[in-house]
C-alpha cells in the first residue's frame, strides 16, 4: 500500500457512489490517464445503500465503470 501511495497509485474519492457523478468522474479520470482499476475499496457503503434502497443504483454505477473500459 505504501508503495502504491508513493507512486500516486491510490486515489481517494469522496462522493455519492450511488449518485450520477462520482463513479462517472472516476471512469473519466481513469480513461484520461489510460489507467486500469485494480481495486475499489468502498468500506461498507453497500450496507448503507441497501438500507436506503439505493444499492441497485450503486451496482449500476459499478457496471458503468466496466462498460467504460476501466478494467
Amino acid at each position: 500500500m505504501k508503495s502504491l501511495q508513493v507512486r500516486d497509485g491510490i486515489t481517494p474519492v469522496v462522493g455519492d457512489l450511488a449518485g450520477d457523478r462520482a463513479m462517472a468522474s472516476i471512469a473519466r479520470d481513469m480513461a484520461d490517464r489510460n489507467a486500469r482499476l485494480s481495486a475499489l475499496y468502498t468500506s461498507n457503503v453497500e450496507l448503507y445503500l441497501a438500507q436506503d434502497g439505493r444499492l441497485p443504483r450503486f451496482v449500476a454505477n459499478l457496471n458503468s465503470l466496466i462498460d467504460a473500459g476501466v478494467r
